[in-house]
């Protein structure tokens, strides 16, 4: 199975390869006079006084202001690893955790709508990317429910890649937990974020996105709108054979379970089994694809298989997984079938005779509640550019 490059190092690697292929040299920039150390040592007090305060807001914004003023993107790597290696206490309490974050978040906050709206005047394009992605970064590390409406205006920004860094900061632990709770306030904010959340999914949205929104998502009745959109987008891919980063399916679908599983909608069988529909969806759509991939014959005659080799673990994963949890939660003792098939012969028959009979399970399961045809998606045959890849990574091969 693949796994994804951790966005630090993703970060550190982009910033490198701009500076590479542009032969930048790097100035120096001016340092913050208030240094690690001492914010190092403010970390490890367990009462934080308004000294304390004061040097923890002249770091951040000095470090923040050699940022804006950077000339080349290599220096913003260590400015915010400085940032977002400081942001929060060492002591194990959770008043001083807490003032120590709201001192550090407030300062992000002041600096971030101080010099943000600067960047877009700089003339150099790949500099002013950079600055803003880095600061955005900054943003959504900051673990701090005083950062939501910020990350709400953010998803809204039309790079994916901003959004992706947004959705993230809102699925922090600290704000996923203020907004699961009946305060009030929480409510209203986290139907903001709802709102927010929805309008992010776009068909044009990537795997490692949609992951990040799964993430934010809170598991309230009125989040599952978006688990749903979330599954319906990917379903859609999957329909347009532009389906990326398959185990972002197996993510959404453990969750749908998940609420399942714990009746939280117990109240509630209708939407109960809409969610369910929807998870049945995402695996019928992944199902098909694969199997439409694998048995890929062209008028030739000459057999193709349509994933290319270096992607194909990761819908494998999905499929393997998905028809585990689902006969687990059915209540099934059938065996699964999709691993020993897909380790023998990657698609074999007896995958069609699992996934028709987990198809047939839970469509019967929801037909009789709904009292409607549940009908899946149907994946069309694949297109023209689908086929000449396929070609052109065998003759690679």
């Amino acid at each position: 199975m693949k796994t994804m490059m951790p966005v630090k190092i993703w970060l550190m690697v982009l910033i490198t390869c701009v500076i590479f292929l542009h032969n930048i040299v790097l100035p120096e920039v001016a340092r913050a006079s208030v240094t690690k150390g001492e914010i190092d040592e403010i970390r490890k007090k367990s009462v934080i006084i308004e000294t304390h305060k004061e040097k923890i807001r002249e770091y951040v914004n000095d470090n923040i202001d050699a940022l804006a003023k950077a000339s080349s993107a290599g220096a913003l790597t260590s400015l915010v690893q400085d940032l977002t290696d400081k942001m929060e206490s060492e002591v194990n309490l959770e008043q001083v955790k807490e003032t120590y974050s709201d001192v550090f978040t407030q300062a992000v906050q002041e600096g971030f709508r101080r010099v943000y709206p600067s960047f877009a005047s700089i003339d150099n394009t790949m500099l002013s990317w950079n600055k803003k992605l880095s600061l955005v970064v900054i943003v959504s590390s900051t673990n701090n429910i005083k950062i939501i409406n910020d990350l709400i205006i953010l998803l809204e920004d039309p790079s994916l890649e901003i959004r992706y860094w947004a959705a993230k900061g809102l699925g922090m632990p600290r704000i996923q937990r203020y907004i699961q709770t009946n305060d009030p306030e929480a409510e209203v904010i986290r139907g903001n974020i709802i709102l927010a959340l929805k309008g992010a999914i776009t068909d044009q949205a990537s795997g490692l996105l949609i992951s990040q929104i799964v993430d934010a998502t809170p598991n309230s009745p009125d989040g599952l709108a978006v688990l749903q959109a979330c599954a319906a987008q990917r379903v859609r891919k999957y329909q347009s054979w532009s389906v990326d980063h398959e185990l972002v399916d197996l993510k959404i679908l453990k969750k749908i379970l998940e609420i399942l599983k714990n009746n939280q909608l117990a109240q509630n069988q209708g939407l109960a089994m809409d969610l369910l529909q929807s998870g049945l969806e995402l695996f019928s759509a992944a199902y098909q694809y694969y199997y439409k991939s694998m048995t890929y014959v062209d008028e030739n005659g000459e057999k193709l298989e349509l994933i290319p080799e270096f992607k194909r673990a990761e819908i494998e994963t999905f499929l393997i997984e998905t028809e585990t949890e689902l006969l687990r939660y059915g209540n099934t003792n059938r065996p699964p079938k999709f691993l020993a098939s897909i380790q023998k012969k990657r698609w074999t028959p007896d995958m069609d005779g699992a996934y028709n009979y987990l198809v047939r399970t839970f469509t019967e399961i929801i037909k009789s509640a709904k009292g409607s045809e549940v009908l899946m998606p149907v994946v069309p045959d694949p297109h023209k550019d689908v086929i000449e890849r396929a070609r052109v990574f065998k003759l690679i091969e």
